[in-house]
């Protein structure tokens, strides 16, 4: 039986787990104080999310946090300044997912290490992600062939295609495993942060892969890591360490890979955890 008081490293999850994406995209106020209670007993906190390294550093950099950062659904891996893994798409790959979006009707988004292109097909109406925030790393393609030669020259990590019906969804997914059983080189990993949000990575990449990564360089054993997530990418991460909790409002696949449920991100479930599990306190 995992013990609360043997962790040596707690990985979050941000979108759905700190912040309530995309209804609302600030962190709880309590959430860094608590965070910064838990790393003064010696405990290494890191994020585990979708987002790049850029876009995690400028929004979360503030928090002070001194565990790894598994980024792009573990495409990168970084501890400090020292870049541990990356990982890239193929460049067929990107003229194919630039089609395809064009051709769904979605949104599409390029993430590199520290920036974020960003696809609006003509007919989206859906949620926008990390293109409704301004900050440097954001990019917006307009479209035309000439626009996308912007990207082709650069490290690609994930694709995260936005849909705006359960109708579009189903035939991304199935355009992407089209994609899959033609290749014998390129292949993918496929995941969703939620029903409208599709990630694509190179083959074998996800959060658990990565965080994995990280432990082996940080000598630090799986079973002495916490991780609260609520996503289906969470899924590998939350079954790679000692103690895994989803969140109430998360998805069935990361509460069947959990070993225990928290409270929903409305009610700062992470916060929660740690207050009670780390910090000793009740609510």
């Amino acid at each position: 039986m995992p013990r609360f008081t043997d962790i040596d490293l707690i990985m979050l999850d941000v979108d759905g787990t700190l912040i309530n994406t995309p209804h609302h995209r600030e962190l709880p106020p309590e959430t860094a104080q608590v965070l910064a209670r838990v790393m003064e007993k010696g405990i290494r906190v890191g994020l585990a999310s979708g987002r790049n390294y850029g876009h995690m550093t400028a929004h979360m950099g503030g928090l002070g946090l001194n565990g790894p950062l598994v980024c792009n659904n573990g495409a990168a891996v970084v501890d400090g300044e020292t870049v541990y893994f990356e990982s890239t798409l193929d460049q067929p790959f990107l003229h194919y997912a630039y089609s395809l979006a064009q051709k769904i009707e979605c949104l599409a988004e390029f993430s590199t290490m520290d920036k974020l292109f960003v696809y609006f097909a003509p007919g989206y109406k859906g949620h926008v992600f990390a293109a409704a925030e301004d900050g440097a790393c954001l990019l917006t393609l307009d479209g035309s062939p000439e626009d996308f030669h912007k990207i082709v020259e650069r490290p690609v990590e994930k694709i995260t295609f936005a849909v705006d019906t359960p109708e579009k969804a189903t035939r991304l997914r199935a355009a992407l495993q089209e994609w899959n059983a033609a290749c014998t080189t390129g292949r993918l990993s496929v995941t969703s942060s939620f029903w409208f949000a599709i990630e694509a990575m190179a083959e074998g990449v996800n959060k658990g892969e990565g965080l994995k990564i990280a432990l082996e360089k940080l000598n630090i054993l799986p079973e002495r890591v916490m991780a609260i997530g609520d996503g289906d990418n969470d899924v590998e991460m939350l079954k790679a360490v000692g103690i895994s909790f989803a969140m109430g409002n998360a998805s069935a696949a990361a509460k069947a890979a959990a070993l225990y449920e928290a409270r929903g991100v409305t009610e700062n479930g992470a916060c929660a955890v740690l207050k009670k599990y780390i910090l000793g306190e009740e609510d």
